[in-house]
């Protein structure tokens, strides 16, 4: 089991999010349209186009103005380049209404899917939750190879899958989660990870 995981940083801005809501909103049910085809997601940015993905994964069409299941980690400003944390870094939360939750994520599914906000378009169109894995683990060699087609390089996300209950670990399964943003550490810079 994978203890460290390295992602591509580029805006500094990342996105922390469950399998299961990008393949709600890209794969809706019934006769709902796929967010990325939708106009408004198409032409939004930012934290705003995060709001949009949520509100697709959730069936929601009431627009609010703050982010509730996906989590918005601000590393910025950063230098680009690969970056490091590890499972120790994810930290279960509590719901506090009086906190500003915005890096909070919120998993149904015991995993998440993390990566640079820059790279959104491209996890949407390539990450694939139900062939995500080979056999009972997470299919590191397709995270490779959709890397590669998103941006040309590895590390553009990384899926984390809970170790489960009593192995050391606040990341036990589904609840509320944050990653502070000082845990992230530079491992090489984009001079060097090409």
């Amino acid at each position: 089991m994978a203890t460290t995981f390295a992602i591509h940083v580029s805006s500094g801005h990342i996105v922390a999010i469950d399998p299961m809501f990008i393949d709600c909103a890209v794969n809706p049910r019934g006769d709902a349209v796929s967010v990325v085809d939708l106009p408004d997601f198409q032409s939004a940015t930012g934290i705003d186009k995060l709001i949009r993905l949520e509100m697709a994964a959730m069936g929601s069409t009431r627009h609010r103005d703050t982010l509730r299941t996906i989590g918005y980690i601000d590393l910025a400003p950063c230098d680009a380049g690969t970056y490091q944390f590890s499972l120790k870094d994810i930290r279960r939360m509590n719901y506090d209404p009086d906190v500003d939750a915005t890096s909070h994520f919120s998993l149904d599914t015991g995993q998440f899917v993390i990566f640079d906000l820059d790279y959104l378009d491209g996890v949407l169109s390539h990450f694939d939750w139900k062939n995500a894995y080979a056999g009972n683990s997470v299919n590191r060699k397709l995270e490779r190879q959709n890397s590669q087609l998103i941006a040309k390089r590895d590390n553009v996300y990384t899926q984390i899958q809970s170790p489960g209950m009593n192995r050391g670990f606040e990341f036990v399964g589904d609840g509320e989660y944050t990653i502070d943003p000082a845990s992230f550490k530079l491992i090489s810079g984009d001079a060097q990870s090409g």
